[in-house]
């Protein structure tokens, strides 16, 4: 697994946000981001200079929506694939967001504050939601470490950010609804109180897919369940969770596809 972790990855491609007001790369075959990352990003608040740590920062697609709408901020990314991690550093510095952020390549059950520039204030994560032994491991070792706990569980997620993150700071992540239980128990065995919960559905009259979590450390306040989230989605030009995923499943179809004829053309 870990000689798999540093293979190249296939060539990247250009997209753009924000009416092409940023741009930004990530690989063509490997883990790609999803609407996870811009339902979170739209959950974050953001308090003057605040320092933000990205856990599994991917191709840095949260700290570049979060640093071109909040300029005041400075932030570090942790990713543990080294190819991805180029790829989030050379976005970060061709928006120009270089001076304010750094990208770590280290696994971040080992980071300390130290790493990090400073403590941070944040700390957000779209992290692995499928336990190791479930599931089918994709075979692509980019989105199989995004999808399945091979590299951070639930639990280590939670001891990394009670270890790093400010006393009051606050948490933000998005996980699957189902696990909403496991969630908050594990958040507050290690004093990372929920403080909203915003429950995600993919189309109205259906159950929840996704939560938004949001935790304060060492906090004694009261959990809020926010009204919940439902399609249009921001950013998302009218269209679901469910339809994009259906369409990412048919696009990794095809690649798999494409790259299985040409296996056998060689």
């Amino acid at each position: 697994l870990s000689k798999r972790l540093n293979s190249k990855l296939p060539a990247s491609t250009p997209e753009f946000l924000f009416e092409k007001q940023l741009t930004f790369f990530q690989p063509a075959a490997g883990y790609r981001f999803s609407m996870d990352s811009l339902l979170l990003a739209d959950r974050v608040k953001i308090n003057g200079n605040e320092h933000l740590l990205d856990i599994g920062t991917g191709c840095g697609i949260l700290l570049l929506l979060l640093l071109f709408q909040h300029r005041t901020i400075t932030a570090t990314g942790v990713e543990i694939q080294e190819e991805l991690a180029k790829i989030a550093k050379k976005n970060l510095a061709i928006n120009g967001f270089d001076q304010q952020s750094t990208i770590v390549c280290r696994d971040i059950r080992e980071i300390t504050p130290s790493d990090t520039t400073a403590r941070p204030d944040i700390i957000i994560a779209n992290p692995p939601y499928k336990k190791r032994s479930t599931g089918r491991l994709n075979p692509n070792i980019q989105k199989a470490v995004a999808r399945h706990e091979l590299k951070l569980t639930l639990e280590e997620l939670a001891r990394s950010v009670h270890r790093l993150l400010n006393p009051g700071g606050r948490f933000y992540a998005i996980y699957p609804a189902e696990r909403s239980a496991e969630l908050l128990c594990t958040m507050n065995h290690h004093n990372i109180s929920a403080e909203t919960l915003q429950f995600v559905h993919t189309k109205r009259n259906v159950p929840a897919k996704l939560v938004l979590f949001t935790g304060v450390k060492n906090s004694t306040q009261p959990l809020t369940i926010l009204p919940p989230v439902l399609p249009p989605f921001p950013g998302n030009d009218q269209r679901t969770i469910h339809s994009m995923h259906k369409d990412e499943e048919k696009g990794e179809k095809r690649r798999e596809s494409s790259q299985l004829v040409e296996k056998r053309s060689n």
